[in-house]
């Protein structure tokens, strides 16, 4: 449908270099992708499909996840602590670390449990 990222983000994204980089938070020739779009995407407004959806229902799951993975979470949290105020490029660096270390520490214990849903049938959104 598009010949490449570039392709596309150039013609619809309204791209634009900055100082850092590119810029791809614009929209451009709207009319063009939505015509393109036409045939492979849905939309409906929620006022229109309201009574056909289930009220929501939020749920935090606890996960169990692996010792090591738990202990390195803790020792970066620890190192997070200790970390003084007036370097923030350190504190920056090691918060994005523990999410990091967190994302995968907890990547085995979701997939399964994404697994069990799938295989009882339910029907979900996961937001992580």
């Amino acid at each position: 449908m598009f010949a490449s990222y570039t392709a596309f983000t150039s013609r619809y994204c309204n791209a634009k270099w900055t100082p850092w980089g590119i810029d791809l938070s614009g929209a451009s020739h709207l009319d063009e992708l939505h015509s393109k779009l036409r045939s492979v995407m849905v939309r409906r407004l929620k006022a229109d499909v309201l009574e056909e959806l289930p009220s929501k229902r939020r749920q935090r799951v606890q996960l169990e996840i692996g010792e090591s993975a738990s202990e390195a979470c803790v020792k970066m949290k620890e190192e997070l602590q200790n970390c003084g105020e007036d370097d923030q490029w350190e504190r920056r660096m090691l918060v994005k670390s523990l999410y990091t270390e967190s994302a995968v520490a907890k990547a085995d214990a979701v997939g399964e449990y994404v697994e069990d849903l799938i295989n009882g049938g339910c029907k979900f959104l996961v937001f992580a």
